[in-house]
Parts: C-alpha cells; structure tokens; sequence
C-alpha cells in the first residue's frame, strides 16, 4: 500500500530583514516538513530581486496579489515584527484580496535574541492591526531586571500574558510561573514555552486571583522575585453589560494583598 503523502504549502514570505532570512533558513533546513517557499516580497528597493538562500525577493508588498496568483501561494507568512499597525492592515486586506491564508510573527524581543521560528506565527488579531509605531526599549536593562529571576504572569494563557511570557524568555529568567484560570489556554502557552529553543524552566499554575487563600499557597510554594499581573477582563462592551463581575476580577482579584507583594 502506497505510503499516504501530504501536500506541502508553497509559502510566501512577506519581509525580507532578519526576521525573514530566520524563517526562511528553518523550512529549507527541513525538507521533510510541510512547507515549500516559493519567495519573499520587501517594500526595500535593494532587496527586491535578490536571493536569499536560493530564494528570490519577488517585489513588493503591493505586488503580494499577482505573486500569489502566478507562483500559486498557499499562505503567507508576514515577518515584519516591527511593522505598523497600518502596513499590517495593508497586508491583511491584500492577503484578503488574494484568497490566501495568512499568519504573523507576533513581538520583536525574539528577533533580537535570533530564535524566530516557525511555531511563533499565529492568526492576525485586533492587536496587531491597531500596533503603535515601535517603541526603542533599553534591552541591557530589561535582562538586567529579568535574567535569573522567578518571574509569575497572571493571566499567562491571555492575548497579553501569552505575548508577555514569549518576551520574557528572551531575558533567561531562571524559572517562569505560568498563572491562569484557563486550563486549556494554560497548556497551550506551556507547550509552546517547551518547545522554543530558548525556554526557561517553566511551571504552570491553575488558578484564580480573586482567591486570596489559593493565591496566598501558590505565592509561598513557587516564590516569586517579580509578578507581572495581566490577569483581568479587557473587552469593554462586554464587560460594561457585566459590571459586576468586571470589579470582582480587576479590580477586588488586583488588590489581593499577595499581588501587591
């Protein structure tokens, strides 16, 4: 019986920087995965044309919809970690335009550190699409803060906290506490955090911050040095329906004596 062989996606690369070569370098190094890249497209004039690892710049970004027509582009990988919020919009809409699925790399502490990979990307969500204009961070005193330290996230498998915990394990802490109610959202963040080639010792915590005597057992048994507390319900129509609830978690849950330190 003939063995069964998946079909591989031809991939399309949007950013042709670091980010990009990164990425590129981790699907040609594995021949048997599922990927085939086709190409990159860079809005920077000298790149344009060029090979990198045998792969050509195919153009622009304003030239994304032919290129995924003619080279018949199953998706679209952007790494532009540091890109707008308005050319991750530009993107998104001409990836629409094109009928190809798309997904990003999310942050640039990663990048920074050299270990982008594939497992990173994710679907573009409302974040992305409103990104500030990148911020010049003091990284030597960020790792300064971080490195070796017992770091506790509150609400580790949220859109923030999740974001928080893959930039955190950029600076080396000795031990990162993955605190959450999510048990699902929980393991998802842990499984990832194992899987980069940088991870930290990582300890996951089921639990809820509006329980002062669970909160109170959990931050004597693991010690942290730091606690950064994302845990809180943030979408506002939603919560402005539940009031109630909205100040038992973010408020009451944020000034549970044990978070205060």
């Amino acid at each position: 019986m003939a063995e069964y062989k998946r079909k591989k996606s031809r991939i399309l690369i949007v950013g042709a920087g670091e980010a990009g070569e990164m990425i590129a370098r981790e699907i040609l190094a594995h021949p048997e995965e599922r990927y085939i890249l086709v190409g990159f497209l860079d809005d920077d004039p000298k790149k344009q044309g060029r090979y990198i690892f045998g792969i050509k710049v195919l153009g622009s970004i304003n030239d994304l919809p032919d290129v995924v027509s003619d080279e018949r582009i199953d998706e679209v990988l952007v790494a532009i970690p540091t890109a707008s919020g308005e050319t991750i919009r530009k993107i998104a809409n001409l990836c629409n335009r094109a009928g190809v699925e798309f997904r990003i790399l999310p942050g640039y502490f990663s990048i920074i550190y050299g270990d982008a990979h594939m497992t990173q990307f994710k679907e573009i969500d409302v974040e992305d699409l409103l990104r500030r204009e990148p911020i010049d961070l003091d990284i030597e005193s960020i790792s300064s803060y971080i490195k070796g330290k017992r770091i506790m996230i509150t609400g580790a498998g949220g859109t923030i906290g999740s974001e928080l915990c893959r930039q955190l394990a950029s600076f080396k802490p000795s031990l990162l506490i993955l605190l959450g109610h999510g048990e699902n959202s929980i393991y998802n963040i842990e499984l990832e955090m194992k899987l980069r080639s940088d991870s930290s010792k990582v300890e996951t915590v089921i639990g809820d911050i509006q329980d002062s005597m669970r909160m109170d057992d959990v931050i004597k048994r693991t010690k942290p040095n730091i606690v950064f507390h994302t845990a809180a319900h943030k979408h506002v129509e939603l919560m402005e329906k539940n009031p109630l609830e909205a100040v038992k978690n973010n408020v009451m849950g944020t000034m549970n004596p044990r978070l205060q330190g």
